[in-house]
């Protein structure tokens, strides 16, 4: 409580507040964004292994943050949630239109699992192409860092948590319906294909605050 009310050595209040707690915040925030979208995911192709990372939306995603970062492109830090956005959807969608005639969800999965190692070899491949910390760039991308990371990012992330999850609660009867089945919920009057494709959106959206930052 020191530390909060202005007390305490300069160079603590600096390590705590301005160091570790931003990181703090954005680690657990981060971790439950990416929950929330695999749980999304698994419930709506009814299959515990969907995710965001075997369904092409992290590859995507990396992939676009890459591109800005390696090479250098002028994007506003608010604009590339959006960019990162556009990737993972992109990512899945093609995951989505090569599976469309596959009945089988654990066909869909490994159609995921091509496409995300077919966008990781091209990541890989951009960071060859970098002149300097392309290890420290490989271990950003592929396995994410909270390293030099500030309340900035925090916020980022926040302001589409709050969006997000609003929007992933909404759906939440849209998932149940879906996890009875493709033919039972359109029997129930879903629309299949266009609920799957909403809920693509919402869960490629939460992981692309996440990857952006």
């Amino acid at each position: 409580m020191e530390l909060f009310a202005g007390e305490g050595e300069r160079v603590t209040r600096i390590v705590v507040l301005e160091l570790r707690l931003p990181r703090l915040a954005l680690g657990i925030a981060s971790g439950a964004l990416l929950a929330l979208s695999g749980v999304m995911l698994q419930g709506t192709l009814r299959n515990p292994l969907a995710g965001p990372e075997l369904l092409g939306i992290t590859g995507g995603t990396a992939v676009v943050v890459g591109t800005i970062t390696i090479f250098r492109l002028p994007a506003p830090a608010a604009l590339v949630p959006w960019f990162t956005l556009a990737g993972g959807f992109v990512g899945g969608l093609v995951v989505l239109l090569a599976a469309q005639s596959m009945r089988s969800t654990l066909r869909l999965i490994l159609v995921g699992a091509s496409v995300t190692a077919l966008l990781n070899a091209l990541l890989i491949g951009m960071i060859s192409l970098a002149t300097q910390n392309d290890v420290n760039l490989l271990f950003l991308f592929l396995l994410g860092s909270l390293a030099n990371r500030t309340w900035a990012h925090v916020a980022i992330v926040l302001s589409w948590a709050l969006i997000g999850v609003s929007v992933a609660l909404l759906c939440a009867r849209l998932l149940n319906v879906l996890q009875l089945g493709d033919d039972l919920a359109a029997g129930l009057g879903l629309a299949v294909a266009p609920a799957r494709l909403l809920l693509l959106v919402i869960g490629a959206a939460l992981v692309a605050a996440v990857v952006a930052v």
